[in-house]
């Protein structure tokens, strides 16, 4: 996250080339600031939601699907789980972050759907990369 000239944030997408969903890059950032007990301690979910909230209005240029955010936010926090317990040991911290997935995937899918997500990769499938010359 970065500053504009006029002091107002902007995410900067860094990783994967720039080329995947917005909303996996603030899902993921959301679920790291929420699980991360140095940076905030309160309830996973609505903490997950208030951060995705703040940094989907710094996204420029892009319309966001909330469907995406919550769905791509259950799959962050799992992974977060699966860290956490996997190198503190803390099994009631795991749980109840898995809980809070459970709640943003409950939540995915109670949205209506939107039209396919504009980053498929599917069209880059049949072009494997060589990293041999």
């Amino acid at each position: 996250i970065l500053a504009d000239g006029a002091g107002a944030p902007v995410v900067i997408d860094l990783d994967d080339l720039a080329m995947g969903a917005a909303e996996a890059d603030i899902a993921n950032l959301g679920a790291h600031l929420v699980t991360s007990v140095d940076l905030y301690d309160g309830p996973v979910a609505p903490g997950f939601l208030a951060v995705v909230d703040a940094l989907s209005g710094v996204a420029v240029g892009e319309q966001l699907s909330p469907a995406r955010l919550a769905a791509y936010g259950s799959a962050a926090l799992l992974r977060r789980a699966l860290k956490i317990v996997e190198r503190d040991g803390d099994v009631d911290r795991c749980i109840a972050i898995i809980d809070a997935s459970e709640t943003l995937l409950r939540r995915a899918l109670a949205m209506p759907r939107t039209a396919p997500s504009p980053y498929d990769a599917s069209e880059h499938a049949a072009s494997p990369v060589s990293l041999n010359p």
